[in-house]
Formats: C-alpha cells, structure tokens, sequence
C-alpha cells in the first residue's frame, strides 16, 4: 500500500471517528433526550458518508493512475529486455559473417518496435530512446561501410537497454522500500 493510500485510509478512519464523537456530544448536548438529537444526528451521519465517499472516490483515482503507470513501465522493461535479445542474435549473425543486406530489416524492425514502447514514456525515457536512435543509426553506417567497430555499437545498445531495466528495478525496489 503507497503512502498517499495508507495516509487516506487513516484519514476515513478519523473522519468516521469524529462523526461518532460528534453524535455523542449531540446527545449529551440535548440533555439525553432523543428528540432534540435526531436531526444532529442524522445532519452529521450524512456529513460523515459524503466524506467517505468522496475520500474512497480519489483513493481509487489515485490507484487506477499508478496501476496505469506500472503497467506502461512494465510494457517499456518487457519491450527493452526482447530488443536486447534480438540485438544479440544480429550480433551473433554479424560475428557469423553476415552482410549488411541480409541484417537491415531486422535492425530495422527492433528499432520499429523500441519506437512503439517508448512512445507514451516519460520525458527521462524519451531522452534515453534518443541516445538508442543515435547508437541505431551509427550500427547501421557501420554495418554498411563494414567498419571493424560494429561490436561496440551493438554493445552500447545492450548495455543502454540493460541499463534502463536495471535503473527502473533500482527505482521500484526503492519505492517498495519506503511504503514499508
């Protein structure tokens, strides 16, 4: 449970508190006669669940949000570790002795699908997924000049992906360390 939760939850909790507090300064007010009570009672029960509701409608808002914002992050780690994977079978074809020809629609297709999830990602992400692009585009200029230091691009694209996962597990672990 987040701390805006748990702070929320407390606060239904004092509110319904208070809402009883009041019903009995209502009644001991009145002199213990119901009559003159009733209508306190009553105004205050009512005050008491608008405010619960109304606390439980934001709790969720806030709730839908991050679960939004987990699932994008997760989409984003799951699309990084697969073009990390499929950047070392380029790899592995290139080391093999495969021309540039037969490799461009793949490279191209694991950039086409890096450029899908990075596309609603935070501005922090948006920066990271530039740098990839110039490193994608240097791959490539190498790839087809045959430069010698083709490797190295396609161990900057793996380490940069495998750095962003790491760092996003580094941020959750962090998170789940402070709810606690």
């Amino acid at each position: 449970m987040k701390p805006k939760e748990k702070k929320q939850n407390t606060g239904i909790i004092i509110l319904a508190v208070i809402a009883v507090l009041a019903l009995v300064i209502a009644w001991i007010a009145s002199d213990g006669t119901s009559e003159d009570a009733l209508p306190a009672v009553t105004d205050e029960s009512q005050e008491a669940v608008v405010e619960i509701e109304a606390a439980t409608e934001q709790a969720t808002a806030v709730a839908e949000v991050e679960a939004e914002k987990a699932v994008a992050a997760a989409r984003l780690a799951a699309a990084r570790v697969e073009a990390q994977a499929e950047i070392a079978s380029v790899e592995a074809r290139v080391e093999a002795g495969e021309e540039y020809e037969d490799l461009v629609g793949d490279i191209d297709a694991i950039q086409a699908d890096l450029a899908v999830a990075y596309e609603n990602a935070s501005a922090e992400a948006q920066v990271e997924w530039e740098e990839m692009q110039s490193t994608f585009a240097e791959l490539e200029q190498g790839l087809r000049d045959g430069a010698g230091d083709v490797l190295e691009y396609f161990a900057a694209l793996s380490l940069s992906l495998e750095t962003d996962v790491r760092a996003e597990e580094a941020d959750d672990l962090e998170t789940s360390e402070n709810e606690i």
